[in-house]
């Protein structure tokens, strides 16, 4: 039996085959990202305009025995990014594509991207940092409290490692010295509408908490 659907969506990659065809990653509103292909992108003048990383669409498409056959789309609006955020913007996509989950609606990540292309008009600070607390906190996967992952006590001063342990609990390992005042001003960041500035040290503790994921 053949699903037909349309749904809007933002496409996080393209992949060529064949000769003309592609594969497409589209992180949609109601069904979270799929992977469908498009027959003839390629010598389509009209779908490489539309499926453009640049754009926010409404696609068509059909699921049967649950593959999906991209059929065409449609602009809802074209994202304005200046030239020097066009490289944070792909780099938005590439983590999207990594972070959500195939055929799972997943509406704040979703409100997060739009929010995203509307923020990236102007210049920004930190965003990196700021996205990726952002997801980390909606994906439930970096614990912004300031108690031991072990034993629940408060932390004035302890390790992160995937985890926060205080000083007592922690094994030794490759864990970043965290502190509560880091923790309060990473949940800050994360809880921040705009970008922030963030320092090097709160740079290093996200890229631990990232490490193994992107």
């Amino acid at each position: 039996m053949s699903i037909y659907v349309k749904d809007e969506a933002f496409v996080l990659k393209i992949k060529l085959v064949k000769e003309a065809d592609a594969i497409l990653n589209l992180f949609t509103k109601d069904h979270g990202k799929i992977l469908g292909v498009i027959k003839g992108l390629k010598t389509s003048t009209k779908n490489i305009y539309v499926f453009d990383q640049l754009n926010y669409i409404k696609t068509f498409f059909v699921i049967k025995n649950e593959r999906v056959k991209i059929l065409s789309g449609l602009i809802l609006k074209e994202i304005k990014i200046p030239n020097e955020n066009l490289k944070n913007w792909f780099w938005t996509l590439k983590v999207f594509n990594y972070f959500t989950i195939k055929g799972k609606p997943e509406n704040e990540l979703f409100n997060l991207l739009i929010f995203c292309s509307k923020i990236l008009n102007k210049k920004v600070f930190g965003y990196k940092s700021w996205l990726l607390l952002k997801i980390l906190k909606i994906m439930g996967i970096f614990p912004f409290d300031i108690f031991c992952s072990n034993c629940g006590k408060i932390i004035d001063k302890g390790f992160f490692d995937k985890e926060v342990f205080c000083k007592y609990c922690y094994k030794e390992g490759s864990g970043i010295e965290i502190k509560k005042e880091d923790i309060l001003k990473l949940k800050e960041i994360s809880n921040s509408n705009f970008p922030n500035y963030t320092s090097k040290k709160l740079v290093s503790i996200i890229k631990k908490a990232v490490k193994d994921i992107i």
